[in-house]
């Protein structure tokens, strides 16, 4: 999954149990934010 630098921002922000979130003009299902959190994640881990 390729990442863009709004979904990069996306993760910055703490955001609560919601069914869906409008970010910047892209609307994100909240398991779409958890998937892209967690691909953000993995890719700080590996630029260490």
């Amino acid at each position: 999954m390729r990442l863009s630098k709004r979904d990069k921002a996306l993760t910055k922000i703490e955001i609560p149990v919601v069914h869906s979130i409008y970010f910047r003009g892209k609307r994100y299902n909240y398991k779409d934010y958890l998937k892209i959190k967690g691909e953000v994640k993995k890719n700080e881990l590996l630029t260490l």
